[in-house]
């Protein structure tokens, strides 16, 4: 396998990548090769596959949120002035 060094990461990057890696029960190593997969990988997923992974997810954190028109017009605008 292949070794990568990663040089100059912003200190609030890692220690964001750190929490995450805690919260995910994984070492940093792990979560940093999970988090660059996902983001190389992800023009690889269908529609589909990612529908499926959301769904997953709500379910296992047990945030089942039926979608309604007003909170998805809401996230589209969330941040845009």
């Amino acid at each position: 396998m292949a070794t990568l060094t990663i040089k100059n990461m912003p200190d609030m990057l890692y220690q964001d990548l750190k929490k995450q890696a805690k919260a995910n029960h994984r070492s940093l190593n792990s979560e940093a090769i999970v988090s660059l997969a996902l983001v190389v990988n992800r023009s690889n997923a269908s529609a589909h596959d990612i529908l499926l992974n959301a769904r997953t997810l709500r379910i296992k954190e047990n945030k089942m949120i039926k979608l309604t028109d007003e909170i998805i017009n809401q996230a589209k605008t969330q941040g845009r002035s």
